[in-house]
């Protein structure tokens, strides 16, 4: 990953908090359904790392298995992890901070649904796009909150500042589209998205 690309993906992570966070009144806590959410992606993670590799080959995206009718692995992708220690705890910590800004402005069904089906649909794009083997929650991470940060801007008058950090994801998703990085259409994707679906799921 160039160097270009991870101050992108850092813009959009602290991008897309800064326009969340703008939107609530006081400090967030948890919410059981999104430790669980959380725990999902982090216990087949944390044990595939721990105990049993071999996860990894069985589970991760990969053109040739897929092709082969092997669909599982669009799903079982997201809970699994490619980049070693490092970068598990780089994705399972920004999707805890992402689930806990998230789940203060979402509706439990659309934030779990956006994070699943979204991350899926990022494995597809990038089967098609790029082809590039691979596993991680980063894609569904960034998915789900370039779209909830949009939402927060479509919800209410747009201030300074929810709408320059939301502008400031866009730029990202842009540069990293430009760099043929993986978590540009992510973040495309959560836009859209965010642009597409009812004000109903955010919370009053």
């Amino acid at each position: 990953m160039s160097a270009v690309a991870v101050v992108a993906i850092w813009v959009a992570y602290l991008a897309g908090w800064t326009a969340l966070r703008g939107a609530l009144t006081a400090l967030p806590t948890p919410p059981w359904w999104a430790i669980l959410l959380w725990c999902v992606v982090a216990v087949p993670s944390l044990v595939q790392l721990l105990w049993a590799p071999g996860l990894l080959a069985w589970g991760q995206r990969d053109n040739a298995a897929v092709s082969e009718g092997q669909w599982r692995r669009l799903a079982t992708s997201i809970v699994l992890q490619d980049g070693g220690w490092g970068g598990t705890v780089f994705n399972l910590v920004m999707l805890a901070v992402t689930l806990l800004l998230v789940a203060q402005v979402w509706r439990p069904g659309a934030t779990v649904a956006v994070f699943v089906i979204g991350g899926v649909a990022c494995n597809v794009l990038t089967v098609l796009l790029s082809g590039e083997p691979g596993a991680g929650n980063s894609m569904a991470t960034m998915c789900l909150l370039s779209a909830a940060a949009v939402t927060v801007v479509r919800g209410s008058p747009p201030a300074r500042r929810t709408l320059v950090p939301v502008i400031l994801v866009a730029v990202a998703a842009v540069v990293l589209l430009v760099g043929a990085d993986e978590h540009g259409p992510a973040l495309a994707l959560g836009l859209l998205v965010g642009l597409l679906v009812s004000p109903r799921i955010v919370r009053s």
